[in-house]
């Protein structure tokens, strides 16, 4: 990888990323489910990483997005997510994301954390670190805001002045 050039960056954490999908899809195809989620959230997070600094105007942008999305969906068709999707109505628009819980009885509610995130941040790429929270009784919201992940790739929104009106949407939720 060259320092500070953008082409060298994408090309090469999208061909690291493309190498570990291929082991992914081998491995489920063997039916090691366990080692292919691993290797395809690894390929998720390559490919986010070559995504993450395009601008929206760069060609090679969506599909890259796209592919980290993929990724990362496959890698939960192997094993068991410890989160669920969700959506939170934001304005009249839904908002992806995941929210995870600690174990407990149905219907119980938790405190929850809510990741704020930084503006290159994409909830896959938060949610899996809410496992500590949850071991500590706590739920776990990550939503792409405005300005981040799909919400800007995919619905064109960005993050307003006011980002109060975002929490009270997640805190809403």
């Amino acid at each position: 990888m060259k320092p500070f050039n953008l082409d060298s960056w994408v090309t090469e954490w999208t061909r690291v990323a493309e190498k570990n999908e291929r082991k992914a899809d081998q491995l489920a195809a063997e039916g090691r489910k366990v080692t292919a989620n691993e290797y395809y959230l690894k390929a998720s997070t390559f490919y986010r990483e070559a995504c993450w600094p395009q601008p929206v105007t760069d060609q090679r942008m969506m599909p890259s997005y796209k592919k980290m999305r993929e990724t990362f969906d496959k890698a939960w068709k192997m094993t068991r997510a410890p989160f669920e999707r969700i959506q939170v109505n934001y304005e009249g628009t839904m908002l992806d994301g995941y929210f995870r819980k600690p174990n407990g009885p149905a219907g119980k509610r938790f405190p929850v954390m809510i990741a704020f995130q930084g503006a290159d941040t994409m909830a896959e790429a938060t949610i899996l670190g809410g496992g500590a929270y949850a071991a500590r009784g706590m739920a776990y919201l990550a939503v792409d805001f405005p300005g981040q992940g799909g919400a800007l790739r995919l619905k064109d929104l960005h993050l307003p002045p006011d980002t109060e009106r975002i929490a009270k949407a997640m805190i809403d939720y």
